[in-house]
C-alpha cells in the first residue's frame, strides 16, 4: 500500500496566516514554530469551517506565541560578539569589551573581555570558556546531590544546543556549555533532573517523586527555565 503524502494549503483568518497540513490523522492540533509559523495539522475530511473554528477559539493562545516569537526575534537580533552586549555566567549578566590582549577572553572586574585577534571565531572561544570554567562548578554541584546514594560514570560539558543535559545508559552526565549561564538554582534542577535519570531512564511518576526527593521546589525552577531559558544563548 502507498503512504499518502501530506496535503498543504494555507489559510488565513483576519490577520493571521495559516499553514494547514492534511493527512491521515484523526485529531486537529495548533502549533507556532520559531520561525513565527502557525501550522495546523489536521484529518483529510475536517471541513474549511471547522478549521476557521478551531483557529478562533484558539486565537488568544496563538497571539500570545505570536508575541514571544516576536520577542525572542528583537532580542537576539540585539545579540552579537560586540561592545557592551551582556553575556551570562552563573545567572549574572557581564557586558563583552573588545580588547587588545594576548588572552582570547577572561573574565574579571565584571566584565568580559575578548581579544580583538580572536573575534572571528568568538563563539567557540565562548564555547571552551564555559566547557573550562564550567566542567569543576558541574562537577561539585554533582557530588552535592549524588553523595554515596547514586552512581555515575563521569561529567562532561558539551557543545549541545537543543538540550540542558543528558544521562547515558551507562550513566555518564552530559551537560550543555549553556548551563554554566543559568542562575545557580537552575543548575542544580539540571543536575538534578540528570541525576534522577540515573535511576530512572524515563519521565514516569517515580522519576519526578525522586527528583523532587531531592529538590522538593523543583516545579518552580523547571517552570523558569522553560519561559526563560531561550535568552541563555550566544
Amino acid at each position: 500500500m502507498v503512504e499518502r503524502l501530506p496535503v498543504l494549503m494555507l489559510m488565513r483568518i483576519e490577520d493571521i496566516r495559516i499553514n494547514v497540513v492534511r493527512s491521515n490523522r484523526k485529531t486537529v492540533s495548533i502549533e507556532v514554530t520559531p520561525s513565527g509559523d502557525v501550522l495546523v495539522r489536521a484529518p483529510e475530511d475536517v471541513s474549511i469551517n471547522s478549521l476557521k473554528n478551531f483557529v478562533s477559539k484558539h486565537r488568544t493562545w496563538i497571539v500570545s506565541k505570536l508575541g514571544k516569537v516576536r520577542e525572542r526575534k528583537r532580542y537576539l537580533g540585539k545579540r552579537g560578539f560586540k561592545n557592551g552586549v551582556p553575556f551570562f555566567f552563573l545567572g549574572k549578566s557581564y557586558p563583552l569589551k573588545i580588547v587588545s590582549s594576548h588572552l582570547p577572553l577572561e573574565l574579571r572586574g565584571g566584565m568580559f573581555f575578548l581579544s580583538s585577534s580572536y573575534l572571528q571565531h568568538a563563539r567557540d572561544i565562548f564555547i571552551s570558556w564555559y566547557k573550562k570554567v564550567g566542567l569543576p562548578y558541574v562537577v561539585r554541584r554533582v557530588e552535592f546531590f549524588t553523595g554515596e546514594i547514586f552512581r555515575f560514570k563521569g561529567v562532561k560539558i558539551t557543545r549541545a544546543e537543543k538540550r540542558w543535559g543528558s544521562c547515558s545508559r551507562k550513566n555518564g552526565l552530559c551537560f550543555s556549555y549553556r548551563v554554566l549561564m543559568l542562575p545557580e538554582e537552575i543548575i542544580d534542577y539540571v543536575v538534578v533532573h540528570e541525576i534522577a535519570h540515573i535511576r530512572e531512564k524515563n519521565h514516569s511518576k517515580r522519576f519526578w517523586d525522586l527528583v523532587e526527593s531531592l529538590l522538593p521546589d523543583f516545579r518552580e525552577r523547571d517552570r523558569w527555565l522553560k519561559v526563560n531559558g531561550w535568552k541563555f544563548v550566544l
